[in-house]
This record gives structure tokens, C-alpha cells and sequence, in this order.
């Protein structure tokens, strides 16, 4: 082999490697929520009043006005404040966006163990992306050992609840072993799932993975899903 073409070997292993790490990055990054478009305007004095009258829903929509910043600059601080309010009067989706602000370092120094509390919190009340993001804090080892039985638990629970990326990430995990039992079936029903829910990867990875499936691990995957998605169906009734 010439040694142009040993340099251009090299060059493409390295592109290879690296694109692979973008990728396994990208599975296990956090999540935040987009704000509340409708969000009223943080200087209306009677949310104000609500607010410092302890009403969580009420400090929760300014805090989120205050993360957007349409009529001005997000101001992180301010949507801290708020959020912090709400969190500790018991509210999930401040508790969680709580989290976001102390994982990614808006508003206040970047905490990953009040992040880890506050998600904890969160999804206690089953808050699907709270759930999302502590699958992926301890699948990355961010601020917590990594842990992958951890991070299959929180990824199991979000995808039972209906999210389409952490059935995706749970799919992986059966497919692999990665904090559970390698499992086939269970993968084949995730990965159908993920698919149904718009993740384009998993329709792919669905079907790479039925080349080493048996035509009864087939039939009893499919009959897995679609009870999962009868009894999604009669939840929402």
C-alpha cells in the first residue's frame, strides 16, 4: 500500500471515529423544554401580585416569560427566581426547567448536583423529560457516576410514558446489553415505537435488527407493541 493511500486511510478512520462520537453525544444530551409562547408579560402587576401570593402556576408562566425574552433579552436570573418559587411549592415543570437552568449554567453556576435533585423532583411526578434528562446525565457520567442500569431505568420510564427519543435510547440499550439483558424483542418493540414517534434513526434500526431475529421473536415483539400502544390508547381516554 502507497503511503498516500495509508494518510488517506487514516484520514478516513479518524472522520469515522469522530462522527461516532457526535453521535453517541448527541443520544445522551439533555433536553429542554421551548417556553411558553403564551407566556404573559413578566410586568403585569396583577401576575405579580399572583405570584408573590405564592401561586405556582402564576411564577411559573413568568418565569418562562422571562427564559423566552420576546419584548426583551432572556433574563436567566430573573426566570431562576422565579422557577425556584414554583419548584419548591411542588410544581413539575419548574422543578425541571429548575434542573435545565443548574445543567446548563443559565442564570446561575452551573450545578450538576442540584440539576440531579431538582430533576429527581421532577420525575417523582412522572415529568417525562425529567426523566429523559437523568437517563442521560447517567449515561454520560455527567455530575453522577455513569450508571448504566441507571440510565436504562430513567430511559425505560420516559419511554413508558411516551417519548419517543427515550424509546429510541432504550431500544439501544436492549439491542446491546448496555445496563440491561441483551433482548431482542424488547428492542424490536422500542425501536417500532421510536419509529411510530417520528425518531427517523430507529426505522433503520429496526430493520438491520430483524436480519438476526427469529420469526417467532418477530410475532412476539409485534404483539408487545401493539398491546403497549392499545393500552397508551386507553390511557388517554
Amino acid at each position: 500500500m502507497s503511503r498516500y493511500k495509508t494518510v488517506l486511510m487514516v484520514a478516513a478512520v479518524a472522520a469515522l471515529v469522530a462522527l461516532c462520537a457526535a453521535i453517541s453525544f448527541y443520544l445522551a444530551a439533555p433536553r429542554m423544554t421551548p417556553a411558553n409562547p403564551s407566556a404573559q408579560s413578566a410586568g403585569n402587576p396583577g401576575l405579580l401580585e399572583k405570584a408573590g401570593a405564592g401561586e405556582s402556576d402564576v411564577q411559573l408562566k413568568l418565569g418562562l416569560q422571562n427564559l423566552q425574552g420576546t419584548e426583551h433579552p432572556p433574563d436567566y436570573s430573573a426566570a431562576l427566581k422565579w422557577f425556584q418559587q414554583a419548584a419548591e411549592a411542588g410544581n413539575a415543570q419548574a422543578q425541571y426547567l429548575l434542573g435545565t437552568l443548574y445543567q446548563t449554567g443559565r442564570g446561575v453556576q452551573r450545578d450538576y448536583t442540584n440539576a440531579l435533585f431538582w430533576f429527581e423532583k421532577a420525575a417523582s411526578q412522572n415529568h417525562v423529560e425529567a426523566l429523559y434528562n437523568l437517563g442521560s446525565l447517567y449515561a454520560s457520567g455527567r455530575g453522577v457516576p455513569q450508571d448504566s442500569q441507571k440510565a436504562a431505568q430513567y430511559y425505560r420510564q420516559a419511554a413508558e410514558l411516551g417519548d419517543a427519543y427515550a424509546q429510541y435510547n432504550i431500544a439501544q440499550r436492549w439491542e446491546l446489553g448496555r445496563g440491561v439483558t441483551t433482548n431482542f424483542v424488547d428492542a424490536w418493540k422500542w425501536y417500532h415505537l421510536a419509529a411510530l414517534g417520528g425518531v427517523a434513526d430507529a426505522r433503520e434500526a429496526k430493520r438491520s435488527l430483524e436480519t438476526r431475529m427469529t420469526a417467532a421473536q418477530l410475532h412476539e415483539a409485534r404483539e408487545s407493541a401493539a398491546a403497549f400502544l392499545k393500552q397508551s390508547a386507553a390511557r388517554k381516554k
